[in-house]
């Protein structure tokens, strides 16, 4: 079985669920030995113990991203026991998910201002910590990729101020729709792309990037593109019979979403 990535070193926060235990478990099968965290060591094992039956290593760290000192604790570690290397490090980890649930429909002004720290502690000043500490290991490598998880948030208004404020701030984008393990398949590619720096800094969404790399859910299903013309205009009510008439390779700019999207 080919291990495109075996003998290399990577760090995914918040991989105990959801799409950062989908990404550990990719690069496991990749072969890469995969340093994951969260604040539950039992379901950290338990995605540990998944990882591993598919290939690579995967060692569980209880850390909590909104604190340097556990953060500093992680990467020293992995450069003790990785003799200082350090090729991957996804910031997934994120802390505000109750928070928005007891506050949506509300204004801003109408939340307690604390809600901007339940939000971005550990979502947007959490990456900012992994990515410095992660970052010490990689320049002087030479090498090195940090991929920042966000979500639809990080194009347009979704929930509230403080959430999209640090989805934009984080920059990228994984669809809902699609498998949790959708988007390691997509960190795997960027990893062992050579031409990864072409890509440094911007916005990747999935559909985007299952193109660019001919990939597929781990399921068989074709990743949806959710910025084609035909799948824009079938959420719109009295649009959608026009979808089957459509060419796949039209697509709506980005632009043109932020825009008709805002308040302003």
């Amino acid at each position: 079985m080919v291990a495109p990535m075996k003998g290399q070193v990577c760090v995914v926060t918040g991989a105990s669920r959801g799409i950062g235990r989908g990404i550990a478990l990719q690069l496991c099968k990749a072969g890469a030995t995969v340093y994951i965290t969260g604040r539950n060591l039992d379901t950290l094992r338990a995605t540990a113990q998944e990882a591993q039956s598919l290939g690579g290593r995967c060692v569980p760290v209880v850390c909590d991203s909104s604190q340097e000192s556990e953060v500093k604790s992680l990467f020293e570690r992995v450069d003790r026991e990785q003799q200082g290397r350090l090729d991957v490090l996804v910031n997934n980890a994120f802390a505000g998910v109750q928070a928005i649930l007891n506050t949506i429909n509300q204004s801003f002004w109408e939340i307690p201002a604390s809600i901007w720290d339940d939000i971005n502690n550990v979502g947007l000043r959490g990456h900012y910590l992994c990515s410095v500490y992660g970052a010490r290991l990689m320049v002087p490598a030479g090498k090195g990729l940090i991929v920042v998880v966000s979500s639809a948030g990080g194009l347009q208004h979704m929930f509230n101020v403080p959430y999209g404020v640090g989805k934009a701030a984080v920059k990228s984008n994984f669809s809902k729709a699609e498998s949790p393990e959708m988007s390691g398949k997509c960190v795997v590619a960027l990893a062992t792309d050579p031409k990864i720096l072409n890509l440094s800094g911007k916005v990747l969404p999935s559909c985007d990037l299952a193109q660019r790399y001919g990939l597929q859910d781990v399921d068989g299903r074709p990743v949806q593109d959710y910025f084609s013309l035909g799948y824009v205009l079938s959420h719109v009510s009295n649009l959608g019979w026009l979808t089957s008439f459509l060419p796949g390779f039209l697509r709506v700019p980005k632009w043109v979403i932020t825009l008709y999207t805002s308040k302003f």
